[in-house]
């Protein structure tokens, strides 16, 4: 009976840790969503597309970055278009033109990681998705756990 019961805790953990790992990451690491409003990057990205960006250690030309405006500190995902003198130049992939004079590295946010097109059935924003990925993990030990488990017999 021991044996089962270790088993039954062995499968939780195993069932769980991953689940719960991913929980934690959804909700700790320096990811950025931004969901798409313009039409400034079609085709590549479109209106109601979800963008997952991630800070990177350099950026290059071609990249596609999140980065904050100075004008009015919102955040536009746009790609970079030239960099000179360590000054950054952005536009969107269906404009003409630049976005403004270069701006310094510390602007930039993080880079396009994951892109979840408008199309892709989303049940809950990024992040209820991690609270509800935990409760998931968190279940699934539980049920794992009491399946496992031998039926005891009832003290007599």
């Amino acid at each position: 009976m021991a044996r089962r019961r270790r088993r039954g805790v062995v499968l939780a953990v195993l069932g769980g840790v991953p689940l719960l790992a991913c929980a934690a990451f959804l909700l700790l690491a320096p990811v950025h969503s931004v969901r798409m409003a313009g039409m400034s990057m079609e085709p590549r990205i479109r209106a109601g597309d979800l963008v997952l960006t991630w800070p990177h250690g350099t950026y290059r030309v071609d990249d596609v970055v999140l980065y904050r405006d100075p004008k009015d500190r919102g955040l536009v995902l746009h790609r970079i278009a030239e960099v000179r003198r360590g000054r950054y130049s952005f536009k969107g992939d269906n404009n003409e033109f630049f976005d403004g004079p270069g701006q310094r590295r510390s602007a930039i946010v993080g880079a396009e990681w994951i892109r979840i097109p408008k199309r892709a059935v989303l049940p809950v924003e990024l992040g209820a998705f991690a609270v509800a990925l935990l409760f998931a993990g968190l279940l699934c030990s539980g049920i794992v756990l009491a399946l496992s488990r031998e039926a005891t017999p009832a003290p007599r």
